[in-house]
């Protein structure tokens, strides 16, 4: 699934919820034993461009780990409510960020640092629904951060019933990747993906040039958008600033919401927008290290969006964080008037 923002400045790409059966009026009233059943996973997935399954749970620290919650009404009548309390670890290593979907579809409040509260309501028998949640990964690059979560359909009087442990491992960069974070003065970390002709591309290549680093996908209209407005102004700044300004995009992405893009969808976006800078894939990103950096990018928010846009400068600083499209001139001002020293 996926959403267009009304403004059409961001696209959000969502997690399908449940069966959609619906909620069902009425009420199970007070129940002697729990109805409901809970499985947990942690960290993050994509579908590979030949419809593959892809699951990372070795994530960097600084990125987002995605929790999953299957919650299913195991009883004979339908359910008002139903309240799922994740719980993360008391080292803080993995935090609840946002909710990750259609925020109609689940109401989260944090009752703590190591608890969250999601509620969703009507739950007809034998129905799953998932809920999920954002947690910021933190802490040093080795070790496991490990979640769990309870449901209850009226947690007063009905016991929690309680999952499994889920875990991530928690993963350093490689050794020649100089990056230090995600944050405007941190030093941007590399990425290593293939371009549209299939060849193997870094953003260290373009070491030497202003960047606007682009995480886009390719089905949504708010990238596609901020494709043609972004190149231009970029083309018009030229040297002026006395180095290269480049637009390197890279496509999550590809035709569908959470599918891997490939060379042949880079290519169609490069010929499309007559881009020209190369365009990246991740048909090869076995790892999803763009997804990584690009949920490492996003503040805690309702959704990860589409386009998400880093600047910076030749030296591999970042200077400035844009989600979704800008506003025509924006690109221009905040290269002309964001850049260290020029504020």
């Amino acid at each position: 699934m996926s959403r267009v923002h009304a403004s059409l400045r961001w696209c959000a790409a969502l997690v399908l919820v449940g069966t959609a059966v619906g909620g069902l009026p009425g009420s199970a009233g007070a129940a002697p034993a729990n109805p409901l059943t809970v499985r947990l996973s942690a960290g993050l997935r994509a579908q590979t461009p030949d419809l593959k399954q892809v699951t990372v749970t070795a994530l960097h620290p600084g990125t987002q780990a995605m929790v999953r919650a299957v919650v299913t009404n195991t009883g004979a009548v339908p359910l008002d409510r139903a309240d799922v309390r994740f719980r993360f670890p008391a080292d803080g290593t993995l935090r609840f960020t946002s909710l990750v979907g259609d925020p109609a579809a689940a109401t989260c409040t944090t009752r703590s640092a190591t608890s969250t509260v999601c509620t969703v309501t009507g739950l007809a028998p034998g129905e799953k629904r998932t809920v999920a949640v954002y947690a910021r990964v933190s802490g040093p690059t080795s070790g496991t951060s490990c979640a769990r979560a309870a449901v209850s359909p009226d947690r007063t009087t009905v016991p929690e019933v309680v999952s499994t442990t889920s875990c991530i491992s928690r993963t350093g960069w490689p050794k020649t990747d100089t990056g230090t974070g995600f944050a405007v003065g941190d030093r941007v970390h590399d990425l290593t993906l293939v371009d549209e002709r299939g060849k193997v591309a870094r953003l260290s290549d373009y070491r030497g040039s202003y960047l606007q680093l682009d995480f886009s996908g390719a089905w949504c209209p708010a990238s596609m958008e901020q494709a043609v407005q972004d190149s231009a102004e970029i083309a018009a700044l030229g040297d002026a600033l006395g180095a290269p300004v480049r637009l390197l995009t890279v496509l999550v992405d590809g035709s569908m919401s959470q599918r891997q893009s490939t060379a042949t969808n880079a290519q169609a976006w490069r010929t499309k927008f007559k881009l020209p800078t190369h365009v990246l894939a991740t048909q090869a990103d076995k790892r999803l290290e763009a997804l990584q950096q690009q949920l490492a990018y996003t503040p805690g928010s309702e959704a990860v969006g589409f386009p998400t846009n880093v600047f910076v400068t030749p030296r591999g600083r970042i200077f400035h964080i844009r989600m979704g499209r800008g506003e025509p001139g924006d690109t221009t001002a905040i290269f002309q008037s964001r850049l260290p020293g020029r504020a």
